[in-house]
């Protein structure tokens, strides 16, 4: 649509070449804002090269094959030099179009630059009606949040019932999917988004995933254990607490609390009395370690953010 368009403008403006325009949107338009803008930069930068080389060279040697071979090698070695190898192709026929108008007058660059222009120009607006992608990643946030509810209710049923214990690995896999595909979609977001703030849906992706492996280390524990000593209650309710409290916005300070309450106490317990209590408790007291860092990832988190991005993110929702 966005070459037609193209080349229907071009067609009214009388341009001569009006083809090239809806070539020129074609290999523009890209799949992010950003990315688009960029392309459209490094064209037309690639362009004015284009116009020097052309100018100089088919002066010189004239409108003839060895000249457009000694343009195109300049060419190439210039772009490759910047890192505008993506624009060659255009400005190539560009180049073709100064060979067989045989003509550098100021009618005919001004010609050259609105098709180049005009092309661009609608590859960027096209961009800009792109679907806003934070919708989904909003679901993402949602479903990762949910899954990591129920990883955490499955630690604390396991540590009422070793039988429960099964399973947890199907729900480990779910949710290292879903953070991929989040962390994948918040990359594109930020691409078609301009503001310093985008960076937050990345952030909180790799705040997760990080979560994630913390929860591994968790439920590798958890399945270590041989019996369940009476120690094992408190921290199952802890971990309701944590699930029942999960959310988004929750910068965990009071559960970071409540931690280093549930570690002081477990420090003041009574000695084991055999040596398989020692190793279960010793595991109890590792997996509170663990706890302790899942939340210490999650605040870490909230005490980085800026203040822009707790307006947005967390205030106005």
């Amino acid at each position: 649509m966005g070459s037609c368009l193209a080349l229907a403008t071009a067609e009214a403006m009388g341009l001569d070449y009006a083809a090239s325009a809806a070539v020129v949107t074609l290999l523009t338009i890209q799949n992010t804002r950003r990315a688009t803008l960029s392309l459209a930069l490094r064209r037309v930068l690639s362009f004015l090269v284009v116009l020097v080389l052309t100018y100089v060279i088919y002066g010189a040697l004239g409108y003839h094959a060895l000249a457009f071979g000694l343009v195109l090698l300049l060419l190439v070695a210039v772009s490759y030099w910047f890192g505008w190898e993506d624009a060659i192709s255009v400005n190539a026929v560009i180049a073709t179009h100064f060979l067989t108008g045989k003509s550098h007058s100021l009618t005919f660059v001004e010609n050259e630059a609105l098709l180049v222009l005009l092309g661009m120009g609608i590859a960027i607006l096209l961009n800009t009606y792109m679907p806003d992608g934070a919708a989904s990643i909003r679901r993402d946030i949602r479903s990762i949040e949910e899954q990591m509810q129920r990883i955490l209710e499955r630690l604390a049923e396991g540590l009422r019932d070793a039988d429960r214990r099964q399973g947890s690995e199907e729900l480990l896999e779910e949710l290292r999917n879903h953070l991929t595909q989040g962390l994948e979609r918040a990359f594109e977001n930020r691409e078609n988004t301009f503001s310093n703030h985008s960076q937050y849906y990345i952030e909180y992706m790799e705040m997760r995933k990080s979560q994630c492996q913390v929860l591994e280390a968790l439920l590798d524990s958890s399945r270590a254990l041989t019996e369940l000593p009476r120690q094992a209650e408190p921290i199952a309710l802890f971990l309701y607490e944590i699930s029942a409290s999960f959310h988004e916005r929750n910068n965990v300070r009071d559960l970071v609390r409540k931690l280093e309450e549930l570690l002081k106490g477990m420090r003041l317990e009574p000695l084991p009395k055999s040596r398989r209590e020692f190793e279960d408790r010793a595991i109890l007291f590792h997996m509170l370690l663990d706890l302790e860092e899942f939340l210490l990832i999650k605040r870490r988190f909230a005490d980085q953010m800026k203040p822009e991005q707790v307006r947005i993110y967390w205030e106005e929702k």
